[in-house]
């Protein structure tokens, strides 16, 4: 049986894109439900489910957020638009990945290489599979984004 070849610098780029995109799809799921536009039932069903994941912090994420949903309503803008942003980065990261751009690939290991140290301490302080999980995702990120391209003439 042959090895699996590994993945041309396109494809790398690609899957790289479409986990960026996955990423903006998940928070935007989140600033629609913080921002209110839920049904009881569904924001109920929303903190049970957070509070299930130990990556985001189990419980404790179920009453931040549930403050989130209810005490916090003069800050409920400003993370709607912080929300707003992060999701427009992820796009057009994805964006510029999947079309080869080079700041994208850039953009992306920055990205990971700030949420790997929060990861980490994840996995230590909540251990199980769903922090392990992220960490894992980030670092195949970092996998797919590096090494940077080299100039195909050689030069610097």
């Amino acid at each position: 049986m042959a090895p699996l070849a590994r993945p041309s610098a396109r494809q790398r780029l690609r899957m790289a894109a479409m986990i960026e995109w996955a990423k903006g799809v998940v928070v935007a799921a989140l600033a629609v439900a913080t921002a209110g536009w839920f049904d009881t039932r569904a924001e109920a069903e929303l903190l049970r489910e957070v509070g299930r994941t130990a990556w985001l912090g189990g419980a404790a994420a179920r009453e931040a957020l549930g403050e989130a949903l209810h005490g916090f309503d003069r800050y409920r803008e400003w993370a709607g638009w912080a929300a707003v942003l992060y999701v427009l980065v992820r796009v057009v990261e994805g964006l510029g990945l999947w079309r080869g751009r080079e700041w994208a690939r850039w953009l992306g290991i920055a990205g990971c290489a700030a949420y790997l140290p929060f990861e980490a301490m994840a996995v230590f302080e909540h251990p199980g599979p769903a922090p392990l999980m992220a960490l894992l995702v980030t670092t195949g990120l970092v996998a797919l984004l590096w090494p940077p391209r080299r100039p195909e003439n050689g030069g610097p």
